[in-house]
């Protein structure tokens, strides 16, 4: 139970672990290009870190109402904590910024090329870190704000789906290959005097993910994760192309059933129950 003073609280406010860049946001010279570029559930989720920022910095609000408690959220029902407590990226200042930058990056990236742009596979992908974020880092470790473990959960997602990649971290003139990006961020933050947990827990997390997603499908040929049915009714797949794209691929790429007009994207991770209604089958749309 997080049942401490709020000067405890207010001094732990998050500062951001990823005070690295693997390169460089490539903008378009037309801004309006720009955020039209950036995918419907990204474009959404950074409005909402970015609010949460403005409240918190103007006085509007305070951390105290963001942070994670698990005695706050079961016992007394404040359940925007479950929402507050992963987006909120601290007040603004420089680690805002660039953390801001990273999540625009990689939520940008992963919901593009490893939901295909799907904005109800992403969500689902969200929701698994999350869950898995709160009950390492919130309930086990206590981390009161997990906005920098979502980050590394995103960074790991993405490194491991292109693990060939070479990328730098800001400051340091060295390239690694995507695959060990994530471990070397946690050596680089330890080296700068921060706590190895929160990118521990992302770390665990993203593992978690690319395990269902890409690695058991892999070697046992059978699909385990699906996103639920009324995630699609929600957020209807999207038109790539001219095909439609309906769920998670497996190498994180768009599948096609074929190139004539009508044909239907393969989608081996969308669910044939609806989750609503007692597990009722349904017809893939």
């Amino acid at each position: 139970p997080h049942t401490t003073s709020s000067s405890k609280h207010q001094q732990q406010q998050p500062v951001p672990t990823h005070a690295t860049l693997s390169h460089t946001l490539k903008m378009p010279q037309d801004a309006q290009q720009f955020f039209n570029s950036i995918p419907f559930t990204t474009y959404y989720i950074l409005i909402l870190i970015f609010s949460l920022t403005v409240l918190a910095t103007f006085g509007i609000s305070t951390p105290l109402h963001y942070y994670f408690s698990s005695s706050l959220i079961f016992r007394h029902f404040q359940l925007w904590r479950l929402i507050t407590s992963i987006f909120f990226l601290g007040p603004f200042g420089f680690n805002f910024i660039i953390s801001f930058l990273i999540f625009l990056q990689y939520s940008k990236e992963t919901e593009e090329d490893v939901c295909n742009g799907n904005a109800a596979d992403y969500i689902w992908c969200l929701s698994i870190g999350a869950m898995a974020l709160y009950l390492i880092g919130g309930w086990l470790l206590g981390i009161p704000f997990l906005g920098s473990c979502l980050l590394m959960y995103l960074v790991y997602i993405k490194c491991n789906m292109t693990p060939d990649v070479n990328l730098t971290l800001m400051f340091v003139p060295i390239q690694v290959k995507a695959v060990y990006f994530p471990w070397a961020l946690l050596l680089l933050h330890v080296a700068m005097g921060q706590s190895p947990w929160v990118d521990l827990v992302g770390i665990f997390a993203g593992h978690v993910f690319y395990y269902l997603h890409h690695l058991y499908p892999k070697m046992y040929q059978k699909q385990i994760l699906w996103t639920p049915s009324f995630l699609y009714k929600v957020f209807p797949p999207q038109s790539v192309g001219g095909g439609r794209v309906s769920g998670f691929s497996q190498a994180g790429g768009v599948q096609t059933a074929g190139g004539a007009a009508g044909n239907r994207v393969q989608n081996p991770f969308r669910s044939g129950h609806n989750w609503g209604s007692g597990g009722r089958r349904l017809r893939d749309a």
